[in-house]
């Protein structure tokens, strides 16, 4: 099972979600990183996600497990 991370809860993060999810037996959406933590937590209740909410990668890195992470943040933050 592959642990996901989101980064950034804007629109297009409404597609990954929904990308990993039709893929539940291969990976699961453990973590939501937003600036705006009810930004993030907006997302969780609309896919019905079981992940925390953070507000930032760092904190993101230390406590939650994950294998990798969708980059949904605006172009020039990408980096």
């Amino acid at each position: 099972m592959i642990r996901i991370a989101i980064l950034g809860a804007g629109a297009i993060a409404d597609a990954h979600i929904q990308s990993y999810r039709k893929f539940k037996d291969r990976c699961d959406v453990v973590a939501v990183v937003d600036l705006y933590p009810d930004k993030a937590a907006e997302k969780i209740a609309k896919h019905s996600l079981q992940a925390p909410v953070f507000k930032d990668l760092e904190t993101a890195i230390g406590q939650a497990d994950f294998d990798a992470a969708s980059v949904c943040l605006p172009l020039f933050e990408h980096a």
